[in-house]
Order: C-alpha cells, then structure tokens, then sequence
C-alpha cells in the first residue's frame, strides 16, 4: 500500500529535493496558500519561480523538514490575489490533497477502510475503467469476465492488501467482497478461478497476474504502459500523471470519481462517461454525500 502519490510506480524515482527546499522556503516567509475548507492542505501561490512544477500533492511524509502537511503546486490554479482560475479544477485539487492527507495522517484510524466502505459503486466504476483497455486485445466474452474478477480483488487490495501470510479468514473476506462486484458469479466460482491469491502491491503486480491467469498469447506483451497510455486521457489532457497514479493509489481514484460525479466539464471526460453508463437509483448523489460525509468537504 502506498501511503503518498510520490511512493507510486510512475513518481516513485523522480528527485524532488529542490522542490522540497523550495516549498520550505516558502513556509519560513508564510507565502504558501491555505486551501478553502481543508485547513490542512497548503497552494504554491501564483508566480513562484524557484523550482519547477509539480504534479502530485506532496507531503510531510516525503518530505520529514516539512511543516505542512500537503502542498499541492497551485500556481496553474489561483491567480495573482489568490482567488482560484476555474473553480472546478481548483475543487478537484483541494480534494485530492485533503484525501492525501487523510489517507496517510489516518491509517491508524482506519481511513482506508473507510474509503472502500464508501460502497460498490466507486468498485464498479474502477472494474469497467481498467477493463476497457481490454477490449481492444480482442479478449474472448468468458476472457473478460474473468479479467472484471481480478480487478475486483486488485481493487480490494489497494485498500486492504493481503497480509504476507494470509490465513483462510484474510482470503474468504477479500473473495466474499469480491463476489459482490461481479455480477453473474457466485463465491465457489471465483474462488476456483483464482486459486491462490497473491499479495498485490501495485500495478506491475497486477499486470503479472493477469498476464499468468489468463494465459492467452494476447497478453503475453502485456505491459503497464498500455494502460498508462489507454487510460492516459480519461480524466483530461492535464491528467495523465494523476491517472497513472490512480491505478494504484486509491484517494486520486476517489477524488477523480467524487469531481466526475459531480462537475459537469468532469463529467464529459472519458471516466465520466464510464460513471453515466453505471448511475442508477441516485448512486452518485449518494458517493457525493457520503464522501462529503467523510471528508467534511463540500
């Protein structure tokens, strides 16, 4: 499990020591932007020029010499009296960094259960988003289905990953909920499918495991990267980094169905577009609600 977006596989090697020193700088002079209803997360104010831009919140965590708690680059966000360019993009931000916070400040307090008990809704979203890139391999209908299971419990693991050691309670949880995603399926089913269940870190993990289980040759150059590039535009030109982290890194995830849900220049992108097909009986109204519930946000 990564505890910030800095741990995961597309920005685990960037070095960002000058950014650190320049966010540092910037809290000693007491320039840096308190965030709208998350008192927690801190902007990089418009014109600063001492480093560069930076694409993911940034934390205490990555950086110890650090006070605040997330820094995200708002310099693409506020303008010069520190009022926000759109508010939509400035929501989603603020959102993201104040998720950030919570997700690593909070494991202890159980916020990543928290967060997957948000409900089936923002599961099935993630299953259909990771499956379309699929399609296009000219997978088999039998192929698919099987490939909508091991989302479903790659899923369940960025939120509560198998323990080294799992015992038969640790898999009949993660089976049991995993059942609950994939229509069609019962428990007996599934469980025969996949056999042992291996502990899934990251997405590299995952691609391996798909690649072993389906073991079709139209998998067997089956990379990362295909869905880094596949999924790269679904939330948006600027997004392609935040999307190769939300593949492994459940508060991007969140915080990008929470906006397509509900800003309607979201709800155009590709991912929103998947949220549309799934809506029924308000089941957006109500991920709204009960994550303004969790976060305090609105």
């Amino acid at each position: 499990m990564f505890l910030t977006p800095y741990q995961t596989t597309p920005c685990s090697r960037y070095d960002l020591s000058k950014t650190f020193s320049g966010i540092r700088r910037l809290e000693i002079d007491s320039a840096l932007v308190t965030a709208q209803g998350a008192p927690g997360v801190k902007l990089v104010p418009a014109g600063v020029d001492t480093f560069q831009p930076y694409g993911q919140p940034i934390t205490k965590l990555d950086s110890p010499n650090l006070e605040s708690s997330v820094v995200i680059d708002g310099r693409s966000l506020l303008r010069a009296d520190r009022t926000p360019v759109k508010l939509d993009v400035y929501n989603h931000a603020v959102l993201y960094g104040h998720l950030v916070e919570m997700w690593y400040t909070q494991q202890n307090k159980g916020i990543a259960a928290d967060l997957l008990n948000l409900g089936n809704f923002p599961a099935k979203i993630f299953i259909n988003w990771i499956s379309g890139p699929m399609v296009r391999l000219g997978l088999e209908f039998g192929q698919m289905q099987q490939f909508r299971i091991l989302a479903a419990v790659y899923y369940i693991q960025l939120f509560n990953p198998l323990p080294e050691h799992p015992t038969a309670d640790d898999r009949e949880r993660l089976l049991t909920r995993a059942t609950r995603l994939i229509p069609g399926f019962d428990m007996v089913t599934i469980e025969q499918f996949l056999g042992e269940v291996p502990r899934l870190n990251n997405i590299r993990d995952f691609v391996k495991w798909v690649i072993e289980k389906l073991d079709t040759e139209r998998l067997h150059n089956l990379i990362v990267d295909y869905f880094y590039s596949a999924l790269g535009f679904n939330f948006g030109p600027q997004y392609r980094e935040a999307v190769a982290v939300a593949l492994e890194y459940p508060p991007a995830f969140m915080a990008m169905v929470y906006t397509a849900c509900k800003e309607r220049t979201y709800q155009k992108s590709g991912l929103g577009k998947i949220i549309e097909k799934l809506i029924s009986r308000g089941d957006d109204k109500e991920f709204i609600k009960n994550m303004n519930h969790l976060t305090g946000m609105k």
